[in-house]
C-alpha cells in the first residue's frame, strides 16, 4: 500500500511541478494574437479555468495568464506576478501581432 501511495503522489507531484514550469515569463511571451487553441496549450498546458473564449492559469508565485480568444484565436493576453501586484512593474496584456525583432 506505501508503494502505491508514493507512486500516487510522485505521479501527482510531477504533474503539479511540469504544469507549474510552464507558466514562466518566456512562455506568455511566446503566446501571438491569431495561435489556435492548441498552439497556446502546447506552449502552456492544459488550463485550470477554460471555457469558450478563454483559457486561465495559475502557478507559483501568484503567477496569472489570462488568454482570450475569438473564433478559436487569440485576441488578448494577460499576465500577472507578484511584481505586478505589488505595483512594481506594470501588468503586461495586449497580444503582439508579430515577435519582436531580434536585437543586432
Amino acid at each position: 500500500m506505501k508503494v502505491i501511495s508514493g507512486i500516487f503522489l510522485s505521479t501527482i507531484l510531477a504533474v503539479v511541478l511540469f504544469g507549474c514550469q510552464q507558466l514562466i515569463r518566456e512562455n506568455y511571451d511566446a503566446i501571438r494574437t491569431g495561435m489556435t487553441k492548441k498552439e497556446v496549450m502546447e506552449i502552456l498546458g492544459k488550463p485550470q479555468i477554460e471555457t469558450r473564449d478563454l483559457f486561465e492559469y495559475q502557478g507559483k508565485n501568484l503567477v496569472r495568464i489570462a488568454v482570450t480568444f475569438e473564433n478559436e484565436r487569440v485576441v488578448d493576453k494577460w499576465y500577472q506576478d507578484e511584481k505586478t501586484l505589488l505595483g512594481l512593474e506594470k501588468p503586461l496584456d495586449k497580444a503582439p501581432d508579430k515577435p519582436p525583432e531580434a536585437k543586432k
